[in-house]
């Protein structure tokens, strides 16, 4: 099978963004490392739906998979623009078990 130079990054981008998107998963939430994953199956994700979009070689034409990719592209641009503009120094929302009583989130400032 001959496989071409973008085939190959989307298959490694999507097996990357599998790899993470597992370990993120399974991770302890809130670390520095579930956000450092967090942030690689962003890319891997990006990357895996950019070069979705230039494979044509089993139809020739645009396909369902494309339009998936654009589809994902969507949220995905969302996550990266609020990551960019996300004010940190306001305080964060932070629930983590042993602080809540009541049900409401508790307001942490760093």
């Amino acid at each position: 099978m001959n496989l071409s130079t973008l085939g190959a990054a989307h298959g490694a981008a999507a097996v990357a963004a599998l790899v993470f998107g597992f370990v993120v998963l399974a991770d302890r939430k809130g670390t520095s490392t579930h956000r450092a994953l967090g942030a690689a199956y962003v890319a891997a994700m990006i990357a895996t739906n950019l070069t979705a979009l230039g494979v044509y070689r089993l139809t020739g034409q645009c396909g369902p998979f494309h339009v998936l990719a654009l589809i994902s592209l969507v949220p995905l641009s969302q996550k990266v623009a609020l990551d960019q503009f996300e004010n940190r120094d306001i305080g964060e929302i932070h629930r983590p078990t042993d602080e809540v009583r009541d049900g409401s989130p508790q307001i942490r400032r760093q």
